[in-house]
């Protein structure tokens, strides 16, 4: 409200356009719905994508596996800029209770002596997993147009470059 942008705005400014993120988006124009792949239920049935915008925050947010692995790499970047600041802030547990720890948007949890931040996505027909290491830039981005959860594969994938 106070800059008197759109979520979409703010998003492309200060983070996609930085970070060179240039197919993510909430809103899909003209030829974007030719590469928006179809989402797919539990069943493996064709199932409609959600559209909101007043929760864009939540789950609007479009992206590609070129974007994210970018996004993923700057998680791991110390280059001193105003958004590398702002993405280690992110990755400081701000709350909380037994195991489970939260960031600005991240689950932080450590196995096997690693920390690691994760967060995982679900909207109808499609869910999706990050997970980074920031200590050593290792990172994994799963996207599927189905309704199953890639989280495990993630984990087991990062864990396995953390060993190289």
């Amino acid at each position: 409200r106070v800059s008197g942008k759109s979520y979409e705005e703010l998003l492309r400014e200060i983070i996609w356009q930085p970070l060179q993120m240039n197919n993510s988006r909430i809103a899909l124009a003209g030829g974007d719905s030719t590469r928006f792949a179809i989402g797919h239920g539990p069943n493996g049935q064709a199932v409609h994508s959600w559209e909101f915008q007043s929760l864009a925050g939540c789950g609007a947010i479009r992206s590609c596996i070129n974007d994210m692995l970018l996004y993923a790499k700057a998680q791991g970047s110390k280059d001193g800029s105003a958004l590398s600041k702002a993405i280690q802030l992110t990755h400081e547990t701000n709350f909380e209770y037994g195991q489970h720890k939260l960031g600005l948007g991240w689950h932080i949890f450590t196995q096997n002596g690693t920390r690691y931040i994760a967060h995982d996505g679900q909207t109808g027909g499609y869910c999706s997993s990050i997970i980074v290491n920031p200590a050593s830039g290792n990172a994994v981005v799963i996207l599927t147009n189905a309704s199953v959860q890639p989280f495990n594969i993630a984990i087991a994938l990062t864990q396995s470059l953390d060993k190289k």
